[in-house]
Order: structure tokens, then C-alpha cells, then sequence
């Protein structure tokens, strides 16, 4: 999905998260040959994954502490989001919340109680890639008219890395 997406918008991809998320993003990276993908999973403390992630067009990922990060920085949102909780996606930001109609929807659980995750798991790489490019399209659309934020164009990923003494290739 991420190699799609970055093939048909020409961007690099930033993969964050947590020291635990490192062996997927090593996978994930592995199906990007030939793409231009950064992998800071479990290198930034938080306020340079803020940083970072003020500086993207999007932000692509799950029900997580980035996403809301994103949401609040005004950074636009594709969330594939189990459907436990309504009231927590992404609210103030243009945003596309992705997930697939279950009976279970709005359980209130964090894991799932049919061990199915049929909710996001029946949601498509196609329609993830579409969502998150109607959404830079719509995003870019609008700033070209009126900017709904303003972010330096050179790359957020090493200036916040920068900050805390580390060295990392970023475009």
C-alpha cells in the first residue's frame, strides 16, 4: 500500500512508531525497493515525531497517539480505524476514516472480541490508496486557494531529527 501510494504521489514515505513497530517497518521497507521511504520507528522522541509529523502532507496510520498527533497540528488524517469508539477519529482536519461495516461496530473494546478484526482487515489497499489521494489532492486543492497551514518546505524529518543530535537520511 505505502509503495502504491508513494508511486502515485510522488512522495516519500516516513514510517513512525515505537520500538515494537520496527520489524514491521523493516518488512514494509522490503516491499519498497526502489522507493524513497525513511524509517524513524523508534528514533524520535516525541516531540520531534511532532515535528515530523507537522511537516507531512498526510498522515496515513491507525487509532494511534500519531494519528491524534496529526489531527491536532492540523496535518490531514487517513485513519484506518476499528469501529470500538466513535467519538475518537479525527475531528477539525479534513480526514478520511476507513473501516469495514461490522455488527460488532462500537463495542468499546480495544481488542477485538472475535479475534477477527474484520473491521479493518476487509478494508481494501485500494481504497486506502484512494482515500489518501483524494485527500492530498483535495488538501493541495485548498492551499493552493487559501493555505489552511503553513510548514517549511525543507525536510521536517531531518530538521526534527536534528534538534536532538540525530543523524538520519531524510529527503
Amino acid at each position: 500500500m505505502a509503495r502504491e501510494l508513494s508511486r502515485r504521489s510522488a512522495r516519500a514515505m516516513v514510517f513512525v512508531g515505537d520500538d515494537g513497530d520496527r520489524a514491521l517497518v523493516a518488512k514494509a521497507r522490503a516491499a519498497m525497493a526502489g522507493t524513497r521511504c525513511i524509517d524513524v520507528a523508534g528514533r524520535l522522541p516525541v516531540g520531534a515525531l511532532g515535528a515530523a509529523i507537522e511537516g507531512a502532507d498526510l498522515l496515513l496510520g491507525n487509532n494511534s497517539g500519531p494519528m491524534h498527533m496529526a489531527a491536532a497540528l492540523g496535518v490531514p488524517v487517513v485513519s484506518l480505524y476499528a469501529l470500538t469508539h466513535p467519538q475518537h477519529t479525527p475531528w477539525q482536519v479534513p480526514a478520511r476514516v476507513l473501516n469495514y461495516p461490522v455488527d460488532c461496530r462500537h463495542c468499546l473494546r480495544s481488542v477485538c472480541p472475535l479475534a477477527t478484526q474484520d473491521c479493518l482487515q476487509r478494508v481494501s489497499e485500494v481504497q486506502v490508496v484512494a482515500a489518501a489521494l483524494d485527500l492530498l489532492h483535495q488538501t493541495q486543492r485548498t492551499a493552493q486557494g487559501a493555505p489552511q497551514r503553513t510548514t517549511e518546505r525543507t525536510s521536517p524529518c531531518a530538521r526534527a531529527a536534528g534538534r536532538f543530535g540525530l543523524r538520519l537520511s531524510c529527503p
